[in-house]
């Protein structure tokens, strides 16, 4: 189950009425975290266990604010009526990624960050696939500048890479972290306003896969159309 504080984060980070961002190097992303203590409530709202829990990575964080709370509500319950419309194999996976997106920027270290941000990013982009193309070719696709986009996804993706391979960290690991962000929004959202138009996140990502040139996209219809009508399928 996809938590309200979740959707709350993303609707305050990530709608149109974006409310600014963290650019302090050691401040993590996310304006909306967890607390300092954390509690378990019975149903009457008394502590269970009368105990708490203490977070010692905790970082101060200034409370947030909007100008009009209905709009984020209204948001958060679009998006719980959209993931409705899914699959639950293809929901799962959408929640799963959120859950891993909004943890990744909880983090202090935005090296830390940046790797778990692009595992949210792989989450939905190329999900259970080894094709390391994937990830930036299908969210490029969704972008009119289709290769300006993309090198910048190749550009974190190697970055990812090094850190990975080589433990290489980079001052600008924040700045990453600003680009996975745009790029985990405009895939997530396509998603959540398809849903519906797909039976499965495959059959999605099998759509981001198609070129973006109209002339291939026209050439790959002729072709399909020439296998239908070899295979019998249409007179």
């Amino acid at each position: 189950m996809i938590s309200v504080q979740k959707l709350a984060r993303l609707a305050l980070k990530q709608w149109p009425f974006f409310v600014g961002h963290n650019s302090n190097q050691w401040e993590p992303i996310n304006r909306v975290r967890l607390g300092e203590y954390h509690t378990v409530h019975r149903e009457d709202g008394t502590i269970y266990p009368d105990m708490f829990w203490y977070d010692p990575t905790y970082k101060y964080a200034r409370p947030v604010s909007s100008g009009d709370i209905s709009i984020i509500v209204k948001s958060i319950k679009y998006v719980i009526t959209r993931l409705g419309k899914l699959d639950r194999k293809y929901k799962d996976t959408l929640i799963e990624s959120l859950l891993r997106y909004v943890r990744a920027f909880d983090e202090q270290n935005q090296n830390t960050a940046v790797m778990r941000a692009w595992g949210a990013l792989e989450c939905v982009a190329a999900p259970n696939e080894s094709n390391c193309d994937s990830v930036t070719r299908r969210c490029a696709f969704l972008f009119d500048e289709h290769e300006y986009h993309k090198q910048i996804l190749e550009d974190v993706r190697e970055y990812r890479n090094r850190n990975v391979h080589a433990g290489e960290e980079s001052k600008v690991a924040k700045n990453h972290g600003f680009q996975i962000q745009r790029y985990f929004k405009k895939l997530l959202l396509f998603h959540i306003h398809n849903a519906g138009n797909f039976d499965e996140i495959q059959d999605a990502n099998r759509f981001l896969d198609l070129p973006t040139c109209k002339v291939s996209l026209l050439d790959n219809q002729k072709i399909i159309e020439k296998a239908l009508k070899f295979r019998g399928y249409v007179a």
